[in-house]
């Protein structure tokens, strides 16, 4: 039928969709209500308090409840958002289900739809994962965001360009490590020759790295960053 999606494509489509709801639900009977042992989980939910709160970006737990300028506030703005903890949990799982499709989505670019939903339906069941789908921690949004910002990337329009930066941003503000993936996409662009979507890159990631910078130096003048931290002797 004209102006419809191929048989194909709507088959991996549901595929991805399948093996998304799979992990969800392999992750559901896993699931583990109680927090995470580790600290950087209660540090978050202070986080999304402060700001929920309307105290600001604040380490409420610290004398003086000082401004936070280490983790990046994505994460915690979306616990802020969230509220009740099992919420946040299971927005945790969503996102790792949401890793799942996209690495389904992905993959066909790369390898085609076979080993695209082989290696999705591997994810799927994946111990890691699964455990990370029940933490509050960053990782989960993170890698999503860095997922969708590659397969943005390899779509190659121009809604795929802007949501490659978009994701590559977010993913910065999830994660400091997202500074990769940040300025991956500018270079990327000159290597294929397109010289006004890497200068749209590369003026977006200045943005964002100066203004977390700025709000770094204003907010901890004497706190250092992650970056700072990799040249310490000893960070701890």
């Amino acid at each position: 039928m004209s102006g419809s999606a191929p048989r194909g494509a709507l088959s991996f489509g549901w595929a991805a969709v399948g093996l998304a709801v799979l992990h969800a639900v392999v992750g559901l009977v896993l699931y583990e209500p109680t927090l995470f042992p580790g600290g950087d989980n209660a540090g978050y939910l202070i986080l999304g308090d402060a700001l929920r709160s309307g105290a600001g970006y604040r380490d409420l737990y610290l004398p003086g409840a000082p401004l936070h300028a280490k983790y990046p506030p994505l994460f915690p703005a979306m616990l802020a958002a969230l509220g009740a903890v099992q919420a946040s949990k299971l927005a945790v799982l969503a996102c790792t289900s949401l890793v799942v499709w996209a690495t389904a989505r992905l993959g066909r670019l790369y390898a085609g739809p076979r080993p695209a939903l082989l290696a999705a339906g591997l994810l799927a069941i994946n111990p890691t994962l699964l455990e990370y789908g029940h933490y509050i921690l960053s990782e989960a949004p993170f890698t999503l965001a860095v997922l969708l910002a590659l397969w943005a990337f390899k779509r190659d329009d121009s809604k795929g360009a802007l949501l490659a930066i978009l994701a590559a941003a977010a993913a910065f503000a999830t994660r400091t490590a997202g500074l990769t993936i940040l300025l991956a996409l500018p270079l990327a662009w000159i290597l294929k020759r397109e010289p006004r979507r890497s200068l749209w890159a590369a003026a977006s990631a200045l943005a964002v790295l100066l203004a977390w910078g700025a709000y770094q130096s204003w907010a901890a003048p004497n706190q250092p960053g992650y970056l700072q931290e990799l040249v310490l002797v000893d960070p701890y």
